[in-house]
């Protein structure tokens, strides 16, 4: 007998599917914590065995300071080359970082710089790196090392950059919710001192009603109350008018 068919390689199929999963619980990890270290060490550990990586780096420009924040997997290279290839970047005047004009550019120039250093200490076979940018704005970098035979192939690669872009987000939503704290905290404080200013005036006029009671037949007295709980009653209507 003789049959006639089609047959299907489901191999790259399969790879797609796994690849999308593995995106997802990715983009999971990325919202499923506040703090930046755990939330890298959550990401790599994800997807470290599908992709064979050694290493994880991580740098990021502290709005404050203008310095990078240096972060990286534990991998097996001594401290001293770790200390040299952070240095890239962090020991330089950092007043190139300080105009928005410049701010990506100069960026990408210490990160390719970086990148050289950190393959040469690290010795990996396979190395992508990519800045996390918001538009016009650098926000860091992201480094993906191994030791494995071969370099990362082209859906490889692009699947990584992907990941950067989800980090990218990422990390403008944990400077959002820490924007939002330092409101929150602001108008906790605010909320504080005027309860204090409203409360101030109370103990005047409650003193002064005391008075009254007591000197009710000594008009100089009563008009002296008077005029002190008048003058407190006002600073009370201007803080609530405000």
């Amino acid at each position: 007998f003789m049959f006639n068919g089609i047959t299907l390689d489901l191999t790259e199929k399969k790879k797609q599917s796994e690849r999308s999963k593995l995106l997802s619980e990715a983009a999971a990890v990325l919202l499923s914590t506040d703090h930046p270290r755990k939330m890298m060490e959550g990401l790599f550990h994800k997807i470290q065995t599908h992709f064979q990586l050694d290493a994880y780096f991580n740098g990021m420009i502290d709005e404050t300071s203008r310095k990078w924040v240096m972060s990286c997997s534990n991998w097996n290279v001594a401290s001293d080359a770790i200390d040299h290839c952070f240095a890239v970047g962090s020991d330089k005047d950092d007043t190139t970082l300080q105009s928005p004009a410049s701010d990506a550019e100069e960026g990408r120039l210490r990160i390719a710089a970086w990148e050289q250093e950190v393959c040469q200490a690290g010795n990996f076979s396979a190395f992508v790196c990519y800045p996390l940018q918001a538009q016009e704005k650098l926000l860091g970098f992201l480094a993906f090392a191994s030791h494995r035979e071969h370099g990362f192939d082209d859906e490889e690669t692009e699947f990584l950059q992907t990941i950067c872009h989800y980090v990218t987000a990422a990390y403008q939503r944990l400077q959002l919710v820490e924007k939002l704290r330092e409101a929150d905290r602001a108008k906790d404080e605010f909320l504080a001192t005027l309860a204090h200013e409203l409360r101030n005036p109370l103990a005047p006029i409650r003193n002064g009603l005391q008075i009254l009671k007591l000197a009710s037949f000594d008009r100089q007295v009563v008009q002296r109350a008077e005029g002190m709980m008048e003058r407190q009653l006002n600073q009370m209507t201007h803080l609530i008018d405000d």
